[in-house]
């Protein structure tokens, strides 16, 4: 095999350790946020990083929401200006205000989860022979990492470098499934 990789110019699989670095890089962590993962509890760094994460989920929604309510409250009490149809105009006001009321609650729903793992700070463990997928929907790719029963969404770059069958233990927060760290077995 080696010969043939040589001719053909097929880079070597990664070893263990190469695949080992590559995932600290990638999911953003050191041996201190490893130890306290596979004592089984988050690292502060990993709890600062879940809040940013649960901050940029609901903030954007919620503020607009806001913004318009806001608005929409001080455009009902000016004097109205003279129009064709009031009525048509509240009503679209109404539906547009309702719409992003419930892109706030569905942005408040996801974001649960990450607020349980970050309230919990507990991390759970999934080990075993681990094969990534590649899915392809219309205008979408989504890569995964399964592992048993289990499925983890991971970067594409994650994908590239990972090993299908290679034994890992993926660390991660338990209600969202979020990757907080992966190692080699």
């Amino acid at each position: 095999m080696k010969i043939f990789r040589d001719l053909l110019g097929i880079p070597p699989p990664p070893t263990p350790k190469e695949i080992d670095q590559g995932l600290r890089e990638i999911f953003d962590f050191i041996d201190s946020d490893l130890k306290a993962n596979r004592d089984g509890h988050m690292s502060a760094k990993q709890r600062y990083w879940l809040v940013d994460k649960f901050l940029r989920k609901i903030l954007p929604p919620i503020m607009i929401t806001v913004v318009y309510s806001w608005f929409l409250f001080v455009s009902s009490n000016v004097a109205p200006v003279p129009s064709s149809d009031p009525a048509n105009t509240s009503t679209f006001a109404l539906f547009i205000w309702l719409i992003l009321v419930i892109w706030a609650v569905t942005a408040f729903i996801d974001g649960w989860q990450l607020l349980t793992d970050i309230l919990k700070q507990t991390v759970d463990v999934e080990s075993g022979k681990g094969r990534a997928h590649v899915y392809r929907q219309q205008r979408a790719t989504f890569y995964r990492l399964v592992i048993a029963k289990s499925s983890f969404k991971i970067p594409k770059e994650a994908v590239e470098l990972l090993t299908n069958d290679e034994y890992y233990a993926v660390y991660f927060a338990p209600q969202s499934k979020v990757i907080l760290s992966v190692e080699v077995e």
